[in-house]
């Protein structure tokens, strides 16, 4: 995976590096991401019961390493693009206490389940920024409004052995669910700092009739030498989705993260 993410950087770098217009900035980060889940899904809606991530399937945390590329170009009302993409994998072992049901298949309490649930997301953003605002400010404040859609690749899986036949069980579900999301971002750049320094927020977010769905971050930002920068930061994202595929999730997943990147 980090072969995976990291080639694709190059991709990126090289690509835009070749055809940018003049003025055009490039920045690219790679990092890794703590991504701590809770919460709740049922498939199918409504026969299937309502699971538990962690006291049910047991999940675990894990740290996954993710891409972002930030492109801005001095065309006027021509948006600029953000992409990211972020795999987000989890899976656990737990002992059931009550019976459960998933996909048509019934586990029985006190069983042993191992389960996975994958939910990997590609973010295709299109953007534009408030100059105005920058200039009013003296370059302290940098707004940028835009939309994005969020590509989210969902698996979840539970095996259990029958306790009285002792055959072992697989359930499955799979769904690409594309969430359009409004985008908002704010970067405060710190004034006579030695060398650059900026908090950057970021908030994505939805609520319609089947989905409420938001996802924000916090982030500092240093930039030791040009153009290369670190930051660290912090995210919390909520999908709550109701009967779309007859799949019903309620997950939360937050934790820490840091990057490593070029803007140039």
């Amino acid at each position: 995976m980090k072969r995976k993410v990291l080639l694709v950087a190059g991709v990126l770098g090289l690509t835009y590096s070749s055809f940018a217009l003049p003025g055009t900035e490039i920045d690219i980060s790679v990092g890794a991401v703590q991504q701590k889940p809770s919460g709740q899904i049922q498939y199918p809606v409504p026969t299937g019961d309502v699971i538990d991530l962690k006291k049910d399937l047991g999940l675990g945390d894990k740290t996954k390493p993710f891409i972002r590329a930030k492109i801005e170009h001095p065309i006027f009302l021509i948006p600029n693009l953000y992409l990211q993409y972020m795999p987000m994998e989890f899976s656990g072992t737990g002992n059931i206490t009550r019976d459960i049901t998933y996909n048509g298949k019934t586990y029985e309490a006190e069983t042993k389940v191992d389960s996975k649930i994958k939910l990997d997301r590609f973010d295709i953003g299109l953007y534009g920024n408030l100059p105005f605002v920058k200039k009013a400010t003296n370059g302290i404040l940098d707004p940028e409004l835009g939309i994005d859609v969020r590509i989210i690749n969902f698996k979840g899986s539970i095996t259990g052995t029958e306790k009285t036949t002792g055959q072992t069980e697989t359930a499955s579900k799979s769904a690409t669910v594309p969430i359009p999301l409004i985008y908002a971002g704010l970067g405060v750049n710190v004034p006579n700092s030695p060398i650059p320094v900026s908090l950057v927020g970021e908030l994505r977010g939805i609520s319609y009739s089947k989905a409420k769905y938001y996802d924000y971050s916090l982030e500092l930002k240093v930039t030791p030498v040009k153009p290369v920068y670190v930051s660290a930061g912090y995210r919390y994202e909520k999908l709550k989705i109701d009967t779309i595929s007859n799949l019903y999730t309620n997950i939360t997943v937050k934790g820490a993260f840091f990057t490593v990147g070029a803007k140039f």
